[in-house]
């Protein structure tokens, strides 16, 4: 099975130059632990909540002027969308890692897989789409 064929499409991202604040709120609304940084469609890197509290908050940074690009997280694993789920989920146990983001044959952003999704797969289930 392909990793395109559970992969997210529709998923909240962020640009790397909103502030912090401004991903603390997509985090909270969308509730999830980690956002992608994306420019013109390429990934750049992850904000996650532990990146907030790190980067942010124990540094004594403020929220509402701090870049994303400032505290984000490198990206954990890239996949092609043409991938096998195998070749993902072995990438995602050699980086301890729970998610991958998922790029076209042009190298861009094309959507996100999860264990989640890949754990379900071999049982017939399709992901649902996250709001953006």
């Amino acid at each position: 099975m392909r990793v395109a064929e559970v992969m997210q499409t529709r998923f909240p991202m962020i640009a790397p130059d909103a502030t912090v604040s401004e991903a603390a709120t997509r985090l909270a609304a969308a509730a999830v632990s980690w956002l992608p940084v994306v420019a013109d469609g390429h990934v750049l890197g992850a904000v996650t909540d532990r990146d907030l509290i790190v980067g942010c908050v124990a540094a004594r940074r403020r929220p509402t002027r701090t870049p994303v690009a400032e505290i984000m997280s490198s990206v954990p694993g890239m996949v092609s969308s043409d991938g096998e789920i195998a070749d993902a989920a072995a990438l995602m146990t050699a980086r301890s890692t729970d998610w991958l983001a998922v790029l076209d044959g042009a190298g861009m952003l094309a959507g996100m897989v999860g264990a989640t999704e890949i754990t379900l797969a071999g049982q017939g289930w399709q992901p649902k789409e996250l709001a953006a």
